[in-house]
């Protein structure tokens, strides 16, 4: 037979051209027609019409979309009843609305944001609330401010120069590699460090200092600056990422821990939480914060730590608490002594049910919210060392409270104690009482101990109905 191209017989019925080496492949299809090509492609084949109850129709209409598409509907809030607002049988807790409907940067973020320079200038007010302004701004002071490298510049200014004033000048003395905005002034006293907000004025911080010391007029205080009274206090130049050199260049010891549920910052200066802490957050049941001037408690740290129990947040020179302490809601111990606070509206506390313990000794606090009077679980309130002049009357609704300290305040009466049923020990030494106590005192029938001394007493008949009284003290 004849042979193919690569010399082999050709298959007989087979024409060269309708030969091929691919088994499956059929013969050339033909051109399509000059009809076919009228067609529309988006008819239906004539096939498909004699299936057509098995088929869907697809509707392009873009100019009738009733039924597809939803009318606009109207502008209401959104419903945020989905939210979780606490356990049944709480009062629900809403969240707060954004009124201008932005986003705010998470704390850790560390931001800078505009300072509030009235909350500033209270650092700077005496105990008699007057802050101390220079008689003649035109008298020049002088102090010496320290760089990083322990090198100072000796600088000479009035006492109202605030420390904003005070990096500009130093500006000119020292040579910047970064933005100017980026420097702070950090005090350093009595041990511990704070950063000084922009409209505090070291200068006078620096006279009152001396003066405390003991130098009066006649030393020239305005010439002092130029020693070194580190002793007392020293004021350092420093560029933002070096002013929480205590978070940074110290080891807080966290990388030999096994367990971090108990963590004690105590001391060390810190501007922020250490970053450590983040990924152990949920282990965390007591966290003291206690001597760090300038920390921030960022409040999604402290939203992380799910488990926390107890917080101290005392003597760090606070005129008001962190915004993020109330967001801390398993909390059962709160410790907030030897601070500065003169009132706690601020701290949104009425947040943290689960109060047991509530420390507030040695504040300058003048009132109370009248949410304090609605804690279920509150047992020990410290009151000591403040400026109350009255005894609230909600407070007489903690039927819970077992200690209750009010000692080294301006209390003339307890009209409505009676209703603390619950009371164990009672402190009232060095107040203004006077006269007899009431006749409802005898209802607090577990007193076991009481101390009121220094005060202007003349009857106490009503001791003797308490049936469980061991100690007391007049």
């Amino acid at each position: 037979g004849p042979l193919g191209p690569d010399g082999k017989p050709m298959a007989l019925g087979l024409t060269k051209k309708e030969h091929t080496r691919i088994p499956f492949k059929g013969p050339r299809r033909a051109e399509p027609s000059a009809e076919f090509n009228k067609k529309d492609p988006n008819a239906p084949r004539p096939e498909a019409i004699r299936n057509a109850s098995a088929l869907w129709h697809l509707d392009t209409d873009m100019s009738q979309m009733e039924g597809i598409v939803n009318r606009s509907q109207p502008m209401t809030p959104p419903v945020t009843s989905e939210i979780f607002t606490g356990f049944p049988g709480m009062e629900p807790s809403k969240l707060a609305e954004d009124d201008n409907g932005t986003w705010e940067v998470p704390d850790s973020w560390a931001v800078k944001r505009v300072p509030d320079q009235n909350v500033a200038a209270l650092r700077e007010v005496d105990d008699e609330g007057q802050v101390p302004r220079d008689e003649d701004p035109g008298s020049m002071y002088f102090m010496r401010i320290f760089r990083a490298d322990s090198t100072f510049a000796v600088i000479s200014a009035g006492l109202n120069t605030t420390a904003s004033e005070l990096i500009q000048m130093m500006a000119k003395k020292t040579f910047l590699q970064d933005e100017l905005d980026t420097y702070q002034i950090v005090m350093r006293k009595t041990g511990s460090s704070r950063i000084l907000a922009g409209g505090e004025r070291p200068l006078a911080i620096q006279k009152h200092m001396l003066e405390m010391a003991g130098y009066n007029d006649k030393d020239r205080p305005e010439d002092l600056g130029r020693e070194d009274h580190g002793y007392l206090v020293r004021f350092t130049f420093l560029p933002g990422k070096l002013s929480g050199y205590s978070s940074l260049d110290r080891d807080p010891g966290f990388k030999g821990m096994q367990k971090f549920n108990h963590i004690d910052l105590a001391g060390r200066d810190l501007v922020t939480i250490p970053i450590a802490l983040y990924q152990k957050a949920t282990e965390i049941i007591t966290l003291n914060l206690s001597r760090n001037l300038s920390l921030d408690i960022p409040k999604d740290f402290i939203q992380s730590c799910t488990n926390l129990r107890e917080i101290k947040y005392t003597s760090n020179e606070a005129w008001k608490l962190p915004a993020s302490i109330c967001l801390a809601s398993r909390l059962t111990m709160l410790d907030v002594s030897n601070n500065r606070l003169e009132q706690m509206q601020h701290a949104d506390l009425h947040k943290l049910h689960n109060l047991v313990s509530l420390k507030l000794s040695n504040n300058k606090l003048t009132s109370l919210p009248a949410y304090f009077g609605c804690y279920q679980a509150l047992r020990s309130l410290n009151l000591a060392s403040n400026n109350l002049d009255t005894f609230p009357d909600f407070l007489c609704e903690l039927r819970t409270v077992v200690d209750l300290d009010i000692s080294f305040n301006g209390i003339s009466a307890l009209p409505k104690i009676g209703k603390l049923i619950n009371l164990e020990r009672l402190f009232a030494t060095n107040n203004k009482l006077s006269g007899a106590f009431p006749e409802t005192f005898k209802q607090l029938v577990k007193l076991t101990q009481i101390d009121i001394r220094f005060n202007a007493l003349d009857n106490i008949d009503v001791m003797a109905e308490l049936p469980q009284l061991e100690h007391l003290l007049v």
